[in-house]
């Protein structure tokens, strides 16, 4: 997915390496009929409130 009609995508891409390899969390991109739908989660850091 992206933003330019013809763009790679490579913003997501990274973001999802970052998101689930560094982080543990998980992206889910969805297409919806006028843009993107992107679903983050991540672990809540101990101690945080």
């Amino acid at each position: 997915m992206s933003t330019k009609e013809h763009g790679d995508g490579f913003g997501l891409y990274m973001a999802r390496l970052i998101i689930e390899d560094k982080m543990g969390g998980k992206i889910i991109a969805k297409q919806k009929e006028n843009g993107a739908q992107i679903c983050i989660t991540i672990k809540k850091a101990k101690g945080a409130a």
